[in-house]
């Protein structure tokens, strides 16, 4: 690991300092390997005159499969509306059909009430000598729960108008959810092979790649896919995806910016546990300090666990680790230094090239 720095931001003042260093060390690069971000590219041009810029693989396909999620997550937002519109249906026949046995019985009610009011009043007319008093009460009594019903009435025949309309749209939406849903999954389908063909492009060593890529953005340009003129886009602005693809400098697997990305996902938990380094320069020390960690260490798995990087370096350990090296035993200093990678005597490396703190590497 070359360098640890905390940035104020990610401009493309701030790649170039951190990045011109390494450039002055390093003379002989071959490939830089970055993500997707724009600043990079003229960065390494300017810093990397002899190297090939190459984009990252990984990153390449996660921005395709990002788009390609999103079709999903549609796909799966319309299946679901289809679902919840074919439950209403249902629950709106329902209570279309509870509210009108509500409005029959309701008429029902109203129909007694009405013919009951009707014999009261033939009763007061046939009552003798004015004796109407209590016919009268009984009248105002059921005019009343009449006027009650009637209000009643008037409200159920609004609820129902809202439930039949309510109903009529959802008939539209299930009707049509279907031919929507089959869309966004022939949407996905295709876009999904779109994306293959893309990915299949990124492997493409042989001769007929530039065939291959013209074929690919003809077929995109025809195509009424979602996915299909982001892709297009995705390729013609990107066209570091394929720098390699002659030289072969790399192997496949080796394209991508997993290396670094595994480094600071060891780094990040370290980060997130030191919340009170809130100054640049602090963050910088502790990066120097897991960086001599990193490089005297030798990892857990793998093929090459009985060695670090510093000692596939020619580096010699002899065993120490990186806190032999902070704090050296019987008098042997460990001096912090800035400089350059040089090599003395055999048992003195000086394995810095940033500006800043460094350890001088005392292998006696």
């Amino acid at each position: 690991m070359l360098g640890i720095k905390s940035a104020p931001d990610r401009t493309e003042a701030s790649i170039a300092a951190f990045l011109r260093p390494i450039a002055r060390l390093c003379t002989n690069v071959k490939v830089v390997i970055t993500d997707l971000f724009r600043p990079y590219a003229e960065v390494v041009k300017i810093l990397f005159a002899k190297a090939r810029h190459l984009l990252c693989h990984v990153h390449g396909r996660r921005a395709i499969m990002r788009k390609l999620q999103k079709l999903e997550a549609k796909l799966a937002r319309l299946q679901r509306r289809a679902a919840e519109n074919g439950k209403a249906l249902e629950q709106g026949r329902a209570r279309i059909s509870a509210t009108s046995v509500e409005q029959r019985a309701l008429a029902k009610k109203i129909g007694a009430l009405q013919s009951k009011i009707a014999d009261l009043k033939k009763k007061k007319r046939a009552a003798r000598g004015g004796r109407t008093k209590t016919v009268d009460k009984q009248i105002a009594s059921r005019q009343a729960r009449l006027c009650r019903y009637s209000a009643q009435n008037e409200e159920l025949e609004k609820k129902l108008a809202a439930l039949r309309e309510r109903r009529d749209n959802l008939r539209k939406l299930v009707r049509q959810d279907p031919a929507a849903t089959k869309n966004a999954r022939q949407d996905v389908l295709q876009s999904a092979r779109l994306a293959q063909k893309f990915y299949d492009l990124l492997e493409d060593r042989g001769p007929q790649f530039e065939g291959h890529k013209d074929h690919l953005l003809e077929l995109l340009g025809r195509a009424k896919w979602t996915l299909a003129p982001y892709l297009a886009k995705f390729i013609n602005e990107h066209p570091q995806l394929f720098s390699l693809r002659k030289a072969r400098d790399l192997k496949p697997n080796f394209q991508n910016t997993n290396t670094i990305e595994g480094v600071f996902g060891l780094f990040r938990p370290l980060l997130n546990s030191t919340r009170l380094i809130q100054t640049p320069a602090g963050t910088n020390a502790y990066g120097e300090l897991f960086r001599l960690y990193h490089n005297t260490t030798p990892p857990y798995t793998g093929p090459r666990n009985n060695t670090s990087p510093a000692e596939r370096l020619g580096v010699k350990l002899h065993g120490k680790t990186y806190l032999d090296l902070l704090f050296p035993a019987r008098g042997r200093v460990t001096r912090i230094v800035v400089g350059t990678i040089s090599t003395a005597p055999e048992n003195v490396v000086r394995a810095k090239a940033l500006p800043g703190p460094a350890c001088e590497i005392l292998a006696c």
